[in-house]
């Protein structure tokens, strides 16, 4: 049987479908649901509905909150745990069932084996078990004949083991004793008190003492009506016998039988609850899809919407940080508008003094250049030291009305100490009174004063603009920001509206075939469209019956094309039967009638001359063979001869042979005596040599003109070879000129 499927807490309870319901929807031929209920799964998106119904699910188009994601996901899990604790309870019935109907099949099988063992047959019986699938519970417990190895005893444990056999020894002896009645009971009925109509009737009956040691001639009238009484106790025990075995039988037909049909009744509910587990794994399966893709989408709102959070943040810290900003752009702008009006004051104000100067000194018009010039005379090289870093704060800070940097800072020792040294009367032009000179040096010194005052105004007015410019770039910057972040807090909310509002829909749709690019890892489906079976099975009808008159137009076309070629052929086998004729003619025009044709054309009887004809080619044909036949024999004879004559010159060849190497050995030998007897034998010796030349060139050319010879009998005997072969036509005219 199949497992369990999981089951999880279960809190919304729902009616639970008949396990022997069809609930195959999608696989049911046409008509198997109604058209509401196909429509209502469509759009539902799964079948629990069949098997949980729960009124408190939102339609898959109103799930436009969190909330309703959040509950719709209780809701299913809920669905999925009530189908998965329904299929569990008829699971749970169908294996008690299997266990009842184990244990009947038990109960038969004890009856079935004591029916064969009775009918002494050799059928096994099938034993139903329990798997450790079915009782897990199973696999904790351990078999004795799963233990291969001997159980370790103690002494101790043996010691104990042996005295309780001892003891239940005892006490089975006690209990026995020497009791009459058992004693009785054990030898008269084999110790029970009902006796057993199958042992009973399978005991051989004992014959009579007679039968077996008396012949059957001594037998007494008693003996023999008592012999015929046993024959027919004999016989009528054998009917029951047969009679017990048939009802055995039948009996052992019947057990098979029911337990084949309880079998056969419980695969056909297993079979039932197979095929449902399958449906309801289908629908929980859906279900499951859709708490992932809810979560999925939950998952994805809570992000966008901590995304929101974020981004709100982030704007109001910029809106404040923005606000700070432009109250100190107007603070700044005050206070810049306030030093300007009193920087151009002083400006106005020194600009007089000099003016003035002129006017204070008219009375000393032989000085005034002098004094104009001393006047404006500046101490050199005595800038003030910069002051230490404890007393100049950063450039950067807020205040525009802190200490300014070093390089603005004169040393007032340093200044004084220069002042005094061009106020010294020696310095004075010449002649000139002192009390005048007293008098330039107070204007110089307020000079002195009020520049250093403006210079000082001009640069706290430029570090104040310069930091009002900065903070109105910060402020410029923040509005940037904030007008980015509305954008985005824009985009993310519009974003999570169509998440929202552009929700995933599950839809059962019935099989078809995706017919779009899938090259891709992931295909996209956005420019695919849903079209109706009908619509599709419509245009495949109508492509069928275009292409089925195509093929028929095809056929027709390759009918009349064939009528065509065969007509064509037609003509081109008659004009040539026409030219064949023509020819025919022709020949028979041109053919000169000799006397032979006459006399064939004039012979009633063909078949007469044909005979004649024959026997003459046959006469021919034997007297060319008796020739043949004579020739071979003379060629044969002739090459016998040749032979002979080879082997006589072969002989000769080898004879000269020899002579030839004593003639060479005696050659030499008479070199040697030539070269020892010195010149006086020389003519004798070339003498020797010319007739030994003589004889060596003679026998040079009588084996020349043997090996001729052996060539011309070689071509004999192979012309004579080949007269015996038949011949092949390229041969025919070698033959010929070699006959």
């Amino acid at each position: 049987m199949e497992g369990r499927l999981q089951l999880v807490s279960a809190t919304t309870p729902g009616p639970s479908p008949m396990p022997g319901e069809q609930v195959d929807g999608e696989d049911e031929p046409d008509g198997a649901d109604t058209e509401g209920d196909v429509e209502l799964f469509s759009i539902e998106g799964s079948r629990a509905s069949q098997y949980v119904k729960d009124p408190m699910l939102f339609d898959q188009l109103s799930l436009n909150s969190a909330q309703r994601l959040k509950t719709q996901l209780v809701l299913l899990m809920s669905r999925i745990d009530e189908m998965k604790k329904n299929f569990n309870k008829e699971f749970e019935e169908v294996l008690a069932q299997k266990e009842a109907e184990v244990s009947r099949t038990r109960e038969r099988n004890q009856r079935m084996a004591k029916i064969i063992q009775d009918l002494e047959l050799n059928d096994t019986l099938y034993e139903p078990k329990m798997s450790a699938e079915e009782r897990p519970e199973l696999l904790l417990k351990v078999e004795e004949e799963e233990i291969s190895a001997d159980r370790y005893v103690s002494p101790e444990e043996q010691a104990r083991l042996d005295e309780q056999n001892h003891l239940e020894e005892v006490r089975r002896l006690a209990e026995m004793g020497d009791k009459p009645r058992d004693r009785a009971l054990d030898m008269m009925m084999a110790g029970r008190l009902e006796a057993d109509a199958e042992e009973e009737l399978f005991k051989d009956l004992e014959p009579p003492d007679f039968i077996g040691h008396k012949p059957t001639e001594a037998w007494t009238e008693e003996e023999q009506k008592e012999a015929k009484e046993f024959e027919k106790h004999k016989v009528a025990l054998e009917e029951e016998r047969i009679k017990y075995k048939k009802a055995l039988e039948v009996e052992l037909r019947k057990l098979q039988g029911s337990v084949s049909e309880a079998c056969v009744a419980f695969d056909e509910k297993l079979e039932k609850l197979h095929q449902w587990k399958i449906q309801l794994q289908k629908a929980i399966d859906q279900e499951e899809l859709k708490v992932i893709r809810l979560s999925s989408l939950l998952f994805v709102s809570n992000e966008l919407s901590h995304e929101e959070q974020q981004l709100g943040e982030k704007l109001s810290d910029k809106k404040a940080e923005r606000t700070s900003h432009n109250n100190l752009v107007k603070i700044l702008a005050r206070s810049a508008d306030e030093m300007k009006s009193r920087y151009e004051s002083m400006v106005q104000d020194d600009k007089a003094l000099d003016r003035n100067f002129k006017k204070d000194f008219n009375d000393q018009e032989a000085y005034v250049d002098a004094l104009y010039r001393a006047y404006r005379k500046r101490p050199r090289g005595h800038r003030a030291k910069a002051v230490p870093d404890a007393l100049v704060p950063d450039s950067t800070a807020p205040n525009p009305f802190a200490m300014r940097p070093s390089s603005a800072v004169l040393s007032p020792q340093g200044l004084q100490e220069a002042i005094q040294e061009m106020d010294n009367p020696s310095t004075a032009p010449a002649g000139l009174d002192l009390a005048v000179w007293e008098r330039v040096v107070a204007a110089r010194r307020q000079k002195i004063n009020s520049e250093q005052q403006v210079r000082q105004m001009g640069l706290q007015l430029a570090e104040v603009n310069a930091f009002l410019k900065r903070t109105q770039r910060l402020e410029d910057q923040c509005t940037v920001d904030i007008e980015k972040l509305l954008t985005d807090l824009k985009q993310l909310r519009d974003e999570r509206e169509r998440y929202y509002l552009n929700i995933q829909v599950q839809l059962l749709l019935k099989q078809g075939q995706v017919e779009v690019n899938t090259s891709g890892f992931v295909p996209s489906y956005q420019d695919c469209i849903l079209i109706n079976r009908g619509v599709v099975e419509g245009l495949n009808k109508d492509i069928k019956a275009l292409g089925e008159a195509k093929v028929a137009t095809m056929n027709s076309s390759i009918q009349n094309k064939k009528g065509i070629y065969h007509l064509e052929w037609e003509s081109r086998k008659l004009k040539m039967e026409e030219q064949d004729l023509k020819t025919k003619l022709h020949e028979i025009q041109l053919l000169r009638v000799t006397r032979k044709l006459q006399q064939h054309l004039l012979e009633d009887n063909t078949q007469n001359c044909q005979q004649k004809e024959i026997s003459i080619f046959e006469e021919t044909l034997r007297k060319n063979e008796e020739t043949h036949t004579h020739r071979l024999d003379e060629i044969r004879r002739r090459l016998e001869r040749v032979q002979l004559q080879l082997k006589s010159k072969t002989d000769e060849n080898k004879q000269l042979y020899l002579q030839l190497q004593d003639l060479q050995v005696a050659v030499a030998e008479r070199q040697m005596i030539q070269d020892v007897d010195g010149l006086q034998k020389q003519d004798s010796s070339a003498k020797a040599r010319m007739a030994e030349i003589v004889e060596r060139k003679r026998l040079l050319t009588q084996a020349k003109s043997l090996a001729q010879e052996l060539k011309a009998l070689q071509r004999e005997h192979e012309k004579i070879r080949r007269r015996n072969f038949p011949q092949l036509p390229g041969d025919v005219p070698q033959a010929a000129s070699t006959y």
